[in-house]
């Protein structure tokens, strides 16, 4: 399966439908994001939202914030949304060694995901690929600088 990862820089439609697809599933409240609050995290440097393309289609999106806090960078992973099937963890696992990749190289010692415990398949994707558990629906992972 050949999965390409793109930075989203500018908003156009289809990105706008995969992620407002996607987020209910992330939360059991009404959804909350439009294009305008897109367009703001895409204006904000801490922001990236980084979109998996599967023969030429948006399958899967990841949003992941670096920010530099007194003494460190942080990075975490609020929106990773993929099929919860064996394809969309391929898919799930591009995304985030692609966030990885980004955070390190922002100056990142670790990152952190976000992720409802009730998706097993990808909580245990997670930890297959190196993440802790921290609690319940936190994973992190430290990277050797």
């Amino acid at each position: 399966m050949n999965v390409e990862v793109e930075l989203i820089e500018t908003l156009d439609a289809e990105s706008i439908e995969a992620f407002c697809r996607d987020e209910p599933e992330l939360s059991s409240r009404p959804s909350r994001l439009s294009p305008e609050a897109l367009a703001r995290m895409i204006a904000l440097p801490e922001f990236q939202l980084l979109v998996a393309r599967r023969n030429g289609g948006i399958c899967g999106t990841l949003t992941l914030a670096v920010y530099q806090m007194p003494g460190e960078v942080k990075a975490r992973v609020d929106d990773l949304v993929a099929e919860q099937t064996e394809g969309g963890q391929a898919i799930a696992l591009t995304l985030i060694r692609e966030a990885a990749r980004r955070a390190v190289a922002a100056g990142a010692a670790a990152i952190q995901v976000v992720s409802k415990p009730a998706l097993l398949v990808a909580n245990s994707t997670f930890e297959r690929i190196g993440f802790r558990q921290e609690r319940p629906g936190i994973y992190r992972r430290t990277f050797h600088t």
